[in-house]
């Protein structure tokens, strides 16, 4: 597998926009079949990401399939949480160039940069998972009342859906580390139900039913203290799905292994 690493390391850096999503995709089953925690396969591939991930002038298109590879390959390989700290800062410098403005309105930018943004937020939410309770307590201290929500604001969909499910999994783990910020802002409260009940601004109907099942869901969850529950079959085993969190685990590995 050292042989393997090397080559996936040197496909990654050195790969066009078609190439880096194929490279990317191929690393992230690597890993993911590997299932080992490996800081030095991580350290090796971060290498090989983040110069590109950081690089503006690069393809927001390769530098979304990067944000998407590097979270899963940290989630699975790094044991160090230093390490994965310091990703978060990098994907969070990505970002948070959707973060609202001074006056409180969206930045206006193209929809390839948006789909980075969202990529970097699911890596990012991803890793807020994996951290000891004392940090888990400052992230969601940091993120959750004003900046995160302040992304549901934003005019793309699918950012708009990550945002509402990465406030989710943020109060869901400030309840089950019995954090004093469990408790979410009324002002937050009041965005997420003006987004479950939204329907005219956005065109396309799946967009608004989207939209309206994501945001009534999570609405509900702080409401009546719900979280989502379903059961996924493979053969003869039996995946259940109990909280935003599990989802998130769920959603990120499927899409992934569906890209495969």
């Amino acid at each position: 597998s050292e042989n393997l690493t090397e080559q996936l390391a040197i496909c990654l850096r050195k790969s066009n926009e078609s190439e880096g999503r194929l490279a990317a995709i191929v690393t992230s089953l690597f890993v993911i079949q590997l299932g080992e925690t490996s800081d030095e396969l991580y350290t090796k591939f971060r290498d090989a990401i983040m110069p590109i991930l950081r690089d503006e002038s690069k393809s927001s298109i390769l530098r979304k399939h990067f944000a998407k590879a590097i979270g899963i390959i940290c989630f699975i390989a790094c044991e160090d949480i230093s390490m994965t700290v310091e990703l978060m800062k990098a994907l969070e410098t990505i970002f948070s160039r959707s973060y609202l403005n001074g006056d409180g309105i969206s930045p206006i930018l193209n929809h390839d940069l948006q789909d980075l943004h969202t990529a970097a937020l699911s890596s990012w939410c991803l890793l807020v998972s994996t951290m000891p309770n004392n940090l888990a307590h400052e992230l969601v201290r940091m993120y959750a009342p004003e900046k995160i929500p302040g992304l549901i604001e934003s005019n793309h969909a699918e950012l708009r859906n990550q945002a509402g499910e990465a406030v989710a999994v943020l109060y869901e783990i400030a309840r089950d580390i019995k954090s004093i910020f469990a408790e979410p802002p009324e002002s937050l409260l009041l965005i997420l139900e003006k987004k479950a009940n939204e329907s005219a601004k956005y065109k396309g109907k799946k967009e608004k039913r989207l939209q309206h099942a994501t945001f009534r869901e999570i609405y509900n969850s702080f409401e009546e203290g719900t979280s989502p529950e379903f059961d996924v079959k493979f053969g003869r085993e039996v995946l259940e799905v109990t909280s935003w969190t599990t989802r998130l685990y769920y959603n990120t590995l499927s899409s992934i292994l569906a890209a495969g």
